[in-house]
């Protein structure tokens, strides 16, 4: 349920669209190629709203819960209601056309290496299979065991340190997850 006071916004709204065949381009200011809109909460005060939001809420009703926006046409400009669609983030990322998402599609590592169901896992959409993401943690392994030692310090010793530094923030998250449950 969106928190915008939509009865007032629609005039405003749409003359700020350049409605024809097709794309529905915003013409006012924009964000990384979204338009924007300022616009009052239901409290009273103001906010800014993405415009193809808006124009989907408008035209079609409140977006589900948990769902975005996808542009089927890919012009983040465009607000008409035929081009949008409520799916989940992740399908929203799989249908972009980022470098990983490609590589994700292919099937392949980054170096190649098939990305079977026994494969993934190494790092989903960064593009590692489980070799990769092995290969690199051996690597990196023996270059902070070799910076320790330069230090004089055992590699035990650096886990040690690692964990007496990290105690406070596992030990508020595992207080989180027992705060959950109860």
């Amino acid at each position: 349920m969106n928190a915008y006071d939509l009865a007032n916004a629609g005039d405003r709204f749409w003359a700020k669209v350049e409605r024809g065949i097709g794309c529905w381009p915003w013409t006012a200011g924009k964000r990384n190629g979204y338009g924007h809109f300022n616009i009052r909460t239901r409290t009273g005060s103001r906010t800014t709203a993405q415009a193809h939001r808006l124009a989907y809420e408008l035209l079609v009703g409140p977006i589900p819960d948990g769902l975005t926006i996808d542009h089927l046409c890919r012009n983040r400009a465009c607000v008409n209601p035929d081009h949008l669609e409520p799916v989940t983030n992740r399908e929203n990322i799989l249908r972009g056309e980022a470098p990983t998402v490609r590589l994700y599609r292919s099937g392949l590592c980054k170096r190649g290496h098939p990305l079977g169901d026994a494969h993934r896992g190494g790092g989903g959409l960064r593009g590692w299979c489980k070799s990769c993401k092995r290969a690199y943690n051996a690597a990196h392994r023996d270059e902070q065991r070799a910076y320790g030692r330069s230090y004089g310090v055992s590699h035990r010793e650096q886990k040690a340190a690692y964990w007496a530094a990290n105690r406070h923030w596992i030990n508020a998250k595992r207080h989180a997850s027992q705060e959950a449950t109860l």
